[in-house]
C-alpha cells in the first residue's frame, strides 16, 4: 500500500513531467508559428512589389537562369489615374504571365518620347529613370490629356484654369494692415484632392512677412493651413457660423480658401468607393452606384459634417449644393434673397485635374494671389530635395490622390 508521503512524491514527479512537456510543446509551436509568419511576410512583400510595375524584383530561385524569364502579372492602376488619363479601364490592361519586363528610357530618337515630353519631365522629378515599355506606350499623349480635361487654347503654353483670381486683390487689401497674418487653406468635397494641395503649398509657398515674424523660420512661418477654419469638407455656408478649432489666432478674413473641384462623374465614382460620411440608398451596390434616382424618385443623400447634417435630393444635388456656396454670392432683392455670380468672399476655385498636370503653375498662382512667394523651405530636412524646376519641390508629394 502506497503511503501518503510516496503518493505526494509521485504526484509532484508527474506534475513536473507534465509541465516540462507542456513547455516543450509551447516552445516548438512558437518556433513553427514564427517560421510560418516569416514566410507569409516574405510572400506579402513580394506580392506588394508585384503590384508596382515600376519595381524590379527577384525571387529566390533554384535555377540560376530562371531570372532571365522573369514573369509577373500586373494589377490594375488606381481608377483615379485612369479617369484623369482618359481611360475607362486599366492604363495597360493585364499582362499575360508570359510577358517579359522590358524597361526603357523614353527618348525622341526612337519616338518613345514624342508627345509625352511633359509627362516624362514630371516623372523624372520623382527620380524615375526607366519605365516599362508596354506601360509607357499605353499612356496618352499630352494633347490627348488636355482634350480629356477639356483644356482649350494654346497647347504649347497650356495653363491651369483657376476661377476667382479677380478676388486676389480684395483679399490682400483686407489683410494689408498685418500681412504676416495672411494664410492659405484648402477646402473641397470628399475625394477632391485637398491633401495633395496642402502638401504642395506647405513645401513650396511662403508668406515672407510671416517668415520674417518668426525670424526666418520658414517651417513655422510658411502661412499655409491644412484646412479652412470651418473645416475643409464643411459647406462654405458655415463660414463665419462654425469654427472647427476654437483656439485659432486669426480671423476668417485672413484666410484665402482654395476650393478643389473635380469632374462630377469621376467624383461620384470615387464617392461610391469611399463615401466618407455621406449615406444614400443602395450606395453599397457597386453596379448601380451612384443611382441618382430610385423608382422614378430622387435618391436622397444625407451627409454629416462638423457643423451638422445636410440633406440633398441626390449625390449630384449634393455636388451642386456644396460648391454653390463657394461659387455664388447672394443679395436681397424686392422678391427676396437671390443668387448672383459675384464671389461671396475672396476665394479661388481650382480643378482637381490641374493640380495633377499643372502643379507648378497652380501652386505659383495660388501663392502669388495671397501675397506669398514660391520657394523651398531650406530648413526642411525631412526628405531629400528633388525639384521640377528651380522654383518648386516635389519630394514629399504622392500622385496617388484618391483621398482628400
Amino acid at each position: 500500500m502506497m503511503t501518503p508521503a510516496r503518493r505526494n512524491k509521485l504526484r509532484t514527479l508527474l506534475w513536473f513531467v507534465l509541465m516540462k512537456w507542456t513547455a516543450t510543446l509551447v516552445i516548438v509551436n512558437f518556433y513553427l508559428g514564427s517560421m510560418i509568419s516569416l514566410e507569409e511576410i516574405e510572400n506579402s512583400v513580394l506580392r506588394l512589389m508585384q503590384r508596382d510595375r515600376f519595381v524590379t524584383f527577384e525571387q529566390p530561385e533554384s535555377d540560376p537562369k530562371a531570372h532571365q524569364n522573369r514573369q509577373y502579372k500586373a494589377d490594375k492602376q488606381p481608377p483615379e489615374v485612369d479617369e484623369v488619363m482618359g481611360r475607362t479601364g486599366t492604363m495597360s490592361g493585364v499582362v499575360t504571365p508570359t510577358k517579359l519586363v522590358r524597361d526603357i528610357t523614353p527618348n525622341l530618337k526612337d519616338g518613345t518620347l514624342q508627345g509625352r515630353e511633359r509627362l516624362w519631365e514630371m516623372l523624372t522629378t520623382r527620380n524615375m529613370t526607366q519605365v516599362d515599355a508596354e506601360y509607357w506606350s499605353s499612356i496618352p499623349t499630352w494633347d490627348e490629356i488636355l482634350d480629356n480635361i477639356k483644356h482649350s487654347g494654346d497647347r504649347q503654353n497650356a495653363l491651369p484654369i483657376i476661377h476667382g483670381l479677380d478676388t486676389c486683390q480684395a483679399f490682400q487689401n483686407k489683410t494689408s494692415s498685418d500681412p504676416s497674418q495672411r494664410r492659405i487653406a484648402p477646402a473641397g468635397l470628399f475625394n477632391s484632392g485637398t491633401n495633395l494641395l496642402s502638401v504642395l503649398l506647405e513645401f513650396n509657398c511662403q508668406n515672407p512677412n510671416r517668415v520674417k515674424k518668426f525670424k526666418g523660420n520658414a517651417k513655422r512661418g510658411h502661412g499655409n493651413e491644412w484646412e479652412v477654419p470651418w473645416g475643409k469638407h464643411t459647406p462654405g455656408s458655415e463660414r463665419g457660423q462654425y469654427l472647427k478649432n476654437q483656439k485659432i489666432k486669426y480671423t476668417i478674413d485672413e484666410v484665402l480658401p482654395v476650393v478643389l473641384i473635380r469632374n462630377p462623374y469621376g467624383w461620384m465614382k470615387s464617392m461610391c468607393r469611399h463615401p466618407y460620411t455621406a449615406k444614400w440608398g443602395s450606395m453599397q451596390n457597386k453596379r448601380s452606384c451612384p443611382e441618382l434616382k430610385r423608382g422614378g424618385e430622387w435618391n436622397g443623400v444625407e451627409a454629416k459634417f462638423g457643423s451638422g447634417v445636410t440633406q440633398h435630393k441626390s449625390l449630384a444635388h449634393m455636388y451642386n449644393d456644396w460648391y454653390g456656396h463657394y461659387y455664388y454670392g447672394s443679395h436681397t432683392a424686392a422678391e427676396g434673397t437671390q443668387r448672383s455670380i459675384e464671389a461671396p468672399f475672396p476665394r479661388l476655385i481650382v480643378r482637381f485635374e490641374d493640380i495633377i498636370f499643372f502643379p507648378l503653375e497652380v501652386t505659383t498662382q495660388i501663392c502669388n494671389c495671397a501675397g506669398g512667394v514660391i520657394g523651398h523651405r531650406e530648413d526642411d530636412r525631412d526628405v531629400p530635395e528633388v525639384r521640377l524646376s528651380p522654383q518648386i519641390n516635389y519630394d514629399a508629394i504622392s500622385f496617388n490622390v484618391a483621398s482628400g
